[in-house]
Formats: structure tokens, C-alpha cells, sequence
């Protein structure tokens, strides 16, 4: 009835609540920045042969990845992120704005006209490792926070796929 109605959207804002202020607390802030840092510097990124916007292994990789996540853990993170997103779209979708910039970047054209300039892969690709390794860090501190109160677990018992590493390239070691 209407009081159930009401206990569940209680419970959500008391959800959303919680996973804001994880999201916003010091150290969660701390960790984004030092990560873009690093993503900006070019020692965390995506191997440069690999382009967000079109190569469908490596956006199909990333997507697996969260799919491994429970969708009650990946609804707080996108809320979290995403304060303002559209909750009625399907949370593939959701993510795929998030990490990929789709629904920004579909009518993105640099001067030549060209939807696919070498400035604007770039920075997709710098944005997509940057809101991976943030939102994966978001989930851990989420989940060691208590920020859903019934606690289920994280992961589903989806397998991970092998090459979900693949992707990423760890920082060059200096041998000198």
C-alpha cells in the first residue's frame, strides 16, 4: 500500500544519501584527482591503439566488467556519479554515457568537421580509464561503508572475462 510505497522511497533517499556522501568524502576526492593526475600524465591509460568511440571488443570488455557488478551496487554508483542522469534509461546505457561519453559526444565535431579527431579520441580515452578506475574505487568504498543496508554482496556470480586487463597498460618501468 501507500505507507510500503512511501518506507521504499525512504529507503531509496536514504540510499542515495549515504552513496553522496561517500562519493564527496575527502578521500574518495582525494583518490579522483590523483588518478586524472595520473591519466593526464599518460602513466595510467588505455593502450593507444584502442579508441572508446568505436573499437566494440574493448567497450564490450569494459561493459562485462560491470556486469559483474550487482545492479543494486552499480544503481548507487551511477546515482553517486550522476546525480542528475535519467533513471528511467536502462543502467547499460547510463554507463556507457558515463564512461564512454556517447549521449555528449554523438554531434562533437572539431573544426574540420571531423567526428573523429585525434584531440577528441583522446580525451575519451583519458575520460573512459579515469570513470573506470574511479567508479571500481567508488564501489569498494561503498561497499566497505555500509551504504546499502542490506549489505548484498558486490559481485554477482557472473565470471569476469580473461582479457578485461587487456586494455589497460600498467606505467613503463624505467631500467637505467
Amino acid at each position: 500500500g501507500p505507507l510500503r510505497r512511501e518506507f521504499a522511497a525512504a529507503s531509496r533517499a536514504e540510499t542515495r544519501r549515504r552513496a553522496a556522501a561517500v562519493w564527496r568524502s575527502g578521500a574518495l576526492k582525494e583518490a579522483r584527482s590523483r588518478v586524472e593526475a595520473e591519466v593526464d600524465a599518460k602513466r595510467l591509460a588505455l593502450r593507444a591503439d584502442l579508441d572508446v568511440r568505436c573499437d566494440v571488443r574493448l567497450r564490450a570488455a569494459v561493459l562485462d566488467l560491470f556486469g559483474a557488478v550487482e545492479r543494486k551496487w552499480l544503481r548507487v554508483a551511477l546515482d553517486a556519479a550522476l546525480p542528475l542522469r535519467d533513471g528511467s534509461a536502462p543502467l547499460k546505457t547510463q554507463l556507457s554515457d558515463h564512461l564512454f561519453g556517447d549521449a555528449e559526444t554523438a554531434f562533437v565535431r572539431d573544426r574540420r568537421g571531423d567526428a573523429w579527431g585525434d584531440r577528441l579520441r583522446e580525451r575519451l580515452r583519458k575520460r573512459c580509464c579515469a570513470h573506470v578506475v574511479g567508479l571500481l574505487h567508488f564501489l569498494d568504498a561503498a561497499r566497505r561503508a555500509d551504504v546499502l543496508p542490506t549489505r548484498p554482496r558486490l559481485f554477482s556470480g557472473r565470471a569476469l572475462p580473461l582479457e578485461a586487463g587487456a586494455a589497460a597498460r600498467p606505467a613503463k618501468a624505467t631500467t637505467e
